[in-house]
């Protein structure tokens, strides 16, 4: 594991810890409104009427009550997406790992095998010199000088005058030259299908779930998938202002227009 993916650990780590923390402290925060809201109703139980004050101090207490709910919530959202991210790392490192232990093995058995080809052809290249016969030398043809060959059918070549050079040459330069098609030319490439999914976030998924589509998966797959069937992002943006109740100034429809968008 490289240095960065140690880091990354560390971080995480460091990250769980920190939620762990807070988790905690809404869980405090919790109890203690449970228990003052228990304290205040205990307090009214016997009494006759209750005061109108006690009413306002409950609904107050709820509020944060809920308030504290939905900040543990979202907190052990974050965790699992950290979770999930980690086990990727985990799988993703390990993948690196195998494939870098498998290159260097073929790497080695390659040099091991080279090695021994070498080593074989030298020992073939020494017994081969060893085994060939020094040549024999004739003592009565070293000094019989053989008259040069000539052939007689050889013609001798005649310059081609400068003027018939220049003709020919203006007559292939006046000649129109056919463009060639290369291979691109020819094939045409299909379109391929939108999917707009691929330029959403991890993060963005859960955030887009959570406050655009009443937290279900199944909803916002089908909307996306939708909007796949369009061409253009105007067409898009259309059928979701026609279809849905969304607020078109919120800053999570607006993120998921920007997302959207990059897909066409």
């Amino acid at each position: 594991m490289g240095w960065v993916g140690f880091f990354r650990i560390f971080a995480h780590k460091n990250r769980h810890i920190n939620m762990t923390e807070k988790r905690q402290e809404y869980i405090d925060q919790l109890l203690q409104e449970l228990k003052a809201l228990e304290s205040r109703a205990l307090t009214i139980k016997n009494e006759d009427t209750v005061p109108f004050s006690f009413f306002r101090e409950s609904f107050d207490k709820t509020q944060r009550v809920m308030r504290l709910l939905h900040e543990m919530e979202v907190l052990q959202i974050d965790d699992m997406k950290q979770q999930m991210e980690r086990l990727v790392l985990f799988l993703s490192e390990s993948e690196n790992r195998r494939k870098t232990e498998a290159k260097e093995a073929i790497e080695e058995k390659i040099a091991n095998e080279t090695a021994q080809t070498e080593e074989v052809s030298a020992k073939v290249t020494e017994i081969e010199i060893e085994q060939t016969p020094p040549p024999q030398r004739n003592a009565y043809a070293e000094k019989i000088v053989l008259p040069e060959y000539k052939n007689p059918r050889k013609v001798e070549h005649t310059p081609t005058p400068p003027s018939v050079v220049e003709s020919v040459q203006e007559e292939v330069t006046q000649e129109e030259i056919a463009p060639t098609r290369t291979l691109n030319d020819t094939i045409q490439v299909a379109p391929t299908a939108l999917d707009l999914k691929k330029g959403i976030s991890l993060n963005d998924r859960f955030l887009f779930q959570r406050e655009l589509f009443n937290n279900s998966r199944t909803e916002m797959d089908s909307t996306i998938s939708k909007l796949n069937s369009f061409n253009h992002y105007n067409d898009a943006e259309r059928f979701l202002r026609e279809t849905t109740p969304w607020d078109f100034e919120n800053e999570t429809v607006v993120m998921f227009l920007e997302s959207i968008k990059k897909g066409f």
